[in-house]
């Protein structure tokens, strides 16, 4: 009877862990669009803009000139890297994050509402 109780316990704590996941971990940053010229360099290597072309923390993005790109958070959250723009997404150091920070140029944003309690750094 005690270990079948240790099991339900943790069972539970298990698929507590996996449903709470999704609202603290790594938001997938994915290409929803661009036009004209636009890089992504990783790890020392440049990449063509592709539509649907999931970030990885540490990617810098390039626009061109006359170029935009728009990327798209998965609560919805949509940011815009204007022509002649640099930003990188998340960090290098820290896996998995997600935020952009601008190194040169200019971007504009939409964001979701948040749930009550809930924060977000973009």
């Amino acid at each position: 009877m005690f270990t079948s109780l240790k099991t339900k316990i943790t069972i539970i704590g298990i698929i507590s862990f996996f449903l709470i996941l999704p609202e603290t971990g790594f938001s997938s940053v994915k290409i929803g669009f661009y036009l004209g010229k636009v890089k992504i360099h990783r790890q020392g290597r440049v990449i063509n803009a592709r539509r649907g072309t999931t970030l990885k923390s540490g990617d810098v993005v390039k626009t061109g000139r006359s170029s935009i790109v728009e990327l798209r958070y998965s609560d919805g959250s949509k940011i815009k890297i204007h022509e002649k723009s640099t930003a990188r997404v998340g960090s290098t150091r820290i896996k998995k994050s997600d935020d952009i920070s601008l190194i040169s140029g200019n971007l504009t944003g939409k964001f979701s509402k948040l749930k009550r309690g809930k924060h977000k750094v973009y």
